[in-house]
């Protein structure tokens, strides 16, 4: 910590709601303009000088990778849910860093950032698959 309290490593955690709230279509367009305003908002946390780690949930937008699958079904076949994950991960990561940077620059700032893709391998005997609560997709 330093002298002002404030912790060395921030994280920050943005749910997939937030980057793909209902009532938008979810565009290229939508998207982007969600990952800027979220990037101002992060800004003065940015311009500290910390270690900031943000990570996101996809939710939504793995939703609609599975929806585009189910309706090309005949003419492309559907990717797993784990291959559609890692796609909406990275796709994410990819609007938000591009929309981070974008905001430093603004400020001046040669700051970069970068993004990191993950795997998580679940315990197949967690009691919480025996009551999913997290849809996926449309529901």
């Amino acid at each position: 910590m330093n002298p002002i309290g404030i912790p060395d490593r921030l994280i920050i955690a943005i749910g997939g709601n937030a980057i793909h709230p209902e009532g938008i279509r979810g565009t290229a367009t939508h998207q982007g303009q969600l990952a800027a305003d979220t990037a101002r908002a992060l800004l003065p946390l940015m311009e500290l000088g910390k270690q900031l780690i943000i990570t996101h949930g996809d939710g939504p937008v793995v939703g609609k990778m599975l929806l585009r699958h189910a309706i090309a079904r005949a003419r492309v076949e559907p990717k797993p849910l784990d291959i559609c994950v890692a796609h909406s991960q990275g796709g994410i990561a990819y609007l938000l860093m591009q929309a981070l940077e974008n905001a430093l620059r603004e400020k001046g700032n040669p700051r970069h950032v970068v993004c990191l893709l993950s795997q998580v391998e679940d315990d197949p005997n967690d009691p919480a698959f025996a009551n999913p609560t997290t849809p996926i997709g449309y529901f």
